[in-house]
Parts: structure tokens; sequence; C-alpha cells
């Protein structure tokens, strides 16, 4: 057993070089429990009348040694142990079975709610954003925004419960509920349908029915247009099946009029511009720094009748505060929240429009900002945002900046040829969108944009600290796989490398989760490893020490199915991944016969 003391000694001393305990005259507590701790792993190796248990006590002592081990969080163990493997159509992955990492936290799914009840279950949960926020005490907490969904679609089909049975109308009170629809003469939802439609959508009929193939009935107002031939229920395949407005004064006019029970509170008033796809943001915070166990969902802002979307926090170390920017009315506000007491409570929201100038409006993210912690301007936050109209009047990525801790912006010029920024040259063009934003360990930004369609991404760089980006000079390695369509992706940087995660299969669908790394500022990502085989959608990264201090994990929140749900976007689950990755090659991307 000389052995056994004399490797339980190197431990020791290499896990508090490496973790800054003490060492010299006395151990620290944790050094010695991390000590007891080994000693019953190699006692139970060499008490077994297995030799193979004794070897692999010896081999995980030998893997703390040489630095290869995986930091475990407390109180739960990260990823298992893992193999890695070749596949020629999948590139090289981390084998960890046909699931993925096996320690895996679903932290958003179809039918939950915040703990306050502030809203009823929603089915779908999308867009995760993390960030990192440190606290007074040394401690730090994780945080995954999300928006909250009422309807189904998007990457994510729920099977709703079924919608109660109309209640009997007679037909007086069915005329008083159509009279109702068709004197709401200053109603923005009215008024909307009226410019949409210029064929007449009027006159309305009181309905109790759906908006799309999967949404709960409800008291509508609808146009004629989006209804049956006869006009007795709202259908799919009508002339115009959004020709309608939900309107909650509908439901206390029914119980007023027609006898069907007390009058509902009141609701609140649906957006005209939302079209229906109605949702708010939520969070959910860790209770610990290493994101093991999470605390319940809480509502940050909206309501059932907006359509607020794209959450994305960066942490202000200047002032100790954590910000959030999001867009809402159909991408036609941009809006800042900020918590000051480490996400415990939040100041009113502000608008940006005027400060935004050409990019009023843009959707931040989707994922976070980013704040400068290297060079001369360290404490600058960045955030890059994008314009994705329905009518096709806006498309685009701007950045802004701000060197006051986010109490004013300003947006940064971009460079590139003139058929790929606008005239302002405050915009990459055409068809680009969800961007990130990641500075590298050399100090420059990145900036990586999604491209509608393709296959591969755009990039520029700035070396102004975010205030000037040029598209000719982006890193090579920049230019990373995506989705065949276009899909989110994150990055990340720690100590000495950049982290990439994106959804990259054979078949160019929306599956196969995927981590890069880069070590030499983003010119290639040699380095890589699956994450999960099935399907999956937007991500983000986020370093789980503070920066410039070398973690052999990085947490990564991510869309993926889920039992009871179609699609990849079902739910929104939180894992580790290994910073020591093993080398990649690009799956061999299969192109369908024609």
């Amino acid at each position: 057993q000389i052995d056994y003391i004399i490797i339980i000694h190197q431990v020791a001393r290499k896990m508090a070089a490496q973790h800054g305990w003490m060492w010299s005259c006395g151990c620290s507590r944790r050094t010695l429990l991390c000590v007891v701790v080994l000693c019953i792993v190699l006692a139970a190796g060499s008490a077994s009348n297995s030799g193979q248990d004794r070897e692999g006590s010896l081999s995980l002592v030998k893997e703390v040694l040489s630095g290869t081990h995986l930091h475990q969080p407390h109180s739960q163990s990260i990823v298992p142990p893992v193999a890695v493997k070749t596949s020629e159509s999948m590139g090289s992955t981390v084998d960890v079975g046909s699931t993925g990492f096996v320690d895996t936290l679903t932290l958003f799914k179809p039918m939950d709610r915040p703990a306050d009840n502030s809203t009823e279950a929603l089915p779908c949960w999308r867009i995760p954003a993390t960030v990192r926020v440190p606290l007074a005490s040394g401690d730090a907490r994780l945080f995954v925004f999300a928006e909250g969904r009422w309807t189904n679609g998007d990457g994510c089909d729920v099977p709703l419960p079924p919608s109660p049975p109309p209640p009997p109308i007679a037909p007086k009170c069915q005329e008083l509920l159509d009279e109702w629809c068709n004197g709401q003469l200053t109603n923005p939802c009215f008024d909307a349908m009226k410019k949409a439609y210029t064929n007449g959508s009027f006159p309305l009929y009181a309905r109790f029915d759906r908006g799309t193939a999967s949404a709960t009935k409800s008291w509508r107002c609808y146009s004629h247009l989006s209804l049956s031939p006869d006009h007795s229920h709202w259908s799919n395949t009508s002339t115009q099946p959004k020709a309608y407005c939900t309107q909650p004064g509908l439901e206390a006019v029914v119980a007023q009029r027609c006898g069907s029970g007390p009058s509902p509170g009141p609701s609140p008033t649906p957006q005209p511009e939302c079209a229906g796809y109605h949702r708010a943001i939520f969070y959910r915070s860790s209770l610990d720094a290493n994101g093991t166990a999470w605390g319940p969902i809480h509502r940050l802002d909206g309501d059932s009748g907006g359509c607020l979307t794209d959450p994305a926090p960066v942490w202000d170390a200047i002032k100790s505060q954590l910000i959030v920017q999001y867009s809402a009315r159909g991408a036609t506000e941009t809006w800042q929240i900020v918590s000051r007491d480490y996400g415990t409570s939040w100041a009113a929201p502000t608008l940006l429009n005027q400060m935004l100038g050409p990019a009023a409006g843009f959707r931040p993210g989707p994922a976070g900002g980013l704040a400068l912690t290297t060079g001369p301007n360290t404490g600058r936050l960045l955030y890059a945002g994008y314009c994705h109209l329905s009518d096709g009047s806006c498309s685009g990525v701007s950045v802004w900046s701000s060197d006051n801790s986010g109490a004013t912006w300003g947006l940064a010029s971009v460079n590139s040829t003139a058929d790929k920024c606008d005239k302002s040259k405050h915009r990459f063009t055409p068809n680009v969108g969800e961007p990130q934003l990641v500075q590298l360990p050399d100090g420059r930004v990145l900036l990586d944009m999604r491209v509608e369609g393709a296959s591969h991404r755009r990039a520029a760089q700035s070396l102004d600290g975010g205030l000037t980006f040029n598209e000719a000079t982006a890193p090579a390695g920049s230019l990373l796989p995506d989705t065949k369509t276009g899909c989110m992706g994150s990055f990340a940087q720690t100590a000495n490398a950049v982290f990439y995660s994106m959804g990259i299969s054979a078949s160019g669908d929306r599956s196969h989760m995927t981590v890069l790394r880069s070590d030499d500022n983003a010119a290639s990502f040699t380095h890589g490893a699956l994450v999960y085989a099935g399907t999956s959608a937007y991500s983000d990264l986020v370093p789980l020490v503070p920066h410039g201090v070398s973690s052999s994990v990085i947490g990564l929140a991510y869309e993926r199915n889920i039992s009871g749900c179609t699609g990849a976007s079902c739910s929104i689950v939180f894992t580790w991944v290994p910073t020591n990755l093993p080398p990649w090659q690009p799956p061999k991307r299969v192109v369908p016969a024609d």
C-alpha cells in the first residue's frame, strides 16, 4: 500500500495547485476531504477480489495526476468517463451513449408554469440565453432566460388538452355578441385587420373557436374571411385564417348578456403586432456556481397579450448589475431591464428605440450581450441584433455599444462589399440574422451571423473594441458550419480558447448538437465533440468560472426533443461539456438525390 500513499500525496498536491488551496504546513479541510474520498476509492479497488476494479481506481487517480480528469461540481457528477471514437459520417464524437451526455438537467419543458402562478402552464419554451452572475460573497449563480409561448409551432408541437365545449348560446344572444364584435370602432386589433385585408374583413362573427389548428378554443371575433363557408366555425383552409381578434372582453359580454356565469376578471389586451404568436420572458437561476441545482421558473416581463422575444442577458461588472435586452411588439421595439441585486428584483424596463436610431426595434441576439474583459476597452458592453419583419421591409444585423453601463447606446459602423451592407454603414445585409459576439483571447471582437438558407455563416471582426466591424478581415475559421437552412449558434471564450455550439449533422437538419473548440483565435476549429445525437436547435454556451481562470468544463443550455412533443425545440436542457475536446472532423454532408 506504500504506492497508494505516495499517489494520494501526489493527488492532494496536484489538486491544491490546480485550485489554489493551502498546502505547506497544513492542508485545508477541502483538500483533506478530497484525500479521504480518494482513499475510499482506492481502498474499494484494493479490497475487491477483481483486479479490474483495482486498475479502475488507479486509472482514476492517474487521470487526476495528468490533469485530464473532469472538474466535478459540488454534489453531482458532471460527465461520465468517455471514450473517443471516429465515425466517417458524423466526424469525431465523444461516445456517451445514443442519447448524449448522461448528466443533463431539463430546465423548461411543455406545460411548465412559473412558481408564482403568474400565468398558466405554457406548451412551449424556446430561445435559451445564459449568463454567469458573480455574487458579492465570491460565489456565483447561472441564469437561463427563455421565451414562454402560449402557442404551438416553430419547432415545438405539443398535444393540448381538449377545449371545453362552447356554452349554449341562444339565437338572440348570438345576435348581441355579433353586434358587439362589429361595434368596436376604436379597437387597435380591428383597425389592424381592416388595413391588412383590404378586400373587406367585415362583418365579424362571435365564435367560440381556435386560431391555429393546435390552439385552445376561446371567444374571438372572426372575420368572414377566416370562417368556413357557412360561417359556423374557424377553418385553416379559409381565405384568411388569421383574420380574427382574440378579445378578452368578449368573455365578459357572453357572461353578462347570455347568462353563462360570472363575468371573468380583466385579461391582457392582445397586441395586434403579435399576429397570434403570444409570448413573454421567463428565467431560472441556479442554486450553485456550476448549475447542478436550479430554482423555480420566474416571469421577467410580458403577459399573454404580448409578444416579447429574444431575451439577451449580460453581466455588467462595472456596476455589478444584470442587464437583459429583448424585443417587443412584433420586432418594432427594443427594451432593456436591469437588476441591481443579482436577479432578486428588477427595475422598470426602458425603451431603447430612440438611442438605437436605424436599429430601433432590432431583436438582440439571441443568446446574450458581451462585456469586454481585456484590453483598453475593458468594461464596454456590446449587443448584436437583427431585424426580421414579416413583410420583408427590414433585414440585417447591427451592433450597439455602451461605455456607461447601459445608460446610453450607440451604433457601430460596418464595412463590407456594397451588396453586403446598407448605405448607412450600420447594418450588414442581406439575409443575415441571429448574430453572436465573442471576444477572442487576443482581444479582438468577433461578430458571427446566421445566413438564411445557407449552410455556412458570415463573420466580421473589430479591432477597436466593437466600434467598427470589417467583414473582409474576419478569421477564416469563423465561417462556421450551420444547418442547411440556418440556425442560431453560440460562442463562448475561456482562458485560451473559443467554443462554438451548433447542430452539425450529415443531413444538415436541426440535430446532433455539437461543441467545437478553437485554440488559435477562431482561425480554425480543430477539436470538438457530439453532445446530443437527437434533434436539437438553439443553444447557448456559458463559462462556469471567472474570465482568465482555467476550467475543465463549460456549461451549455440547448433546445432538444422530448417525449410527448414533436420538434427540435420541445425543451431546454442544461449540460456540461469538457473543454479538453478530441480532434474533430466535420461530417460528410449527404446531398439527397434528385
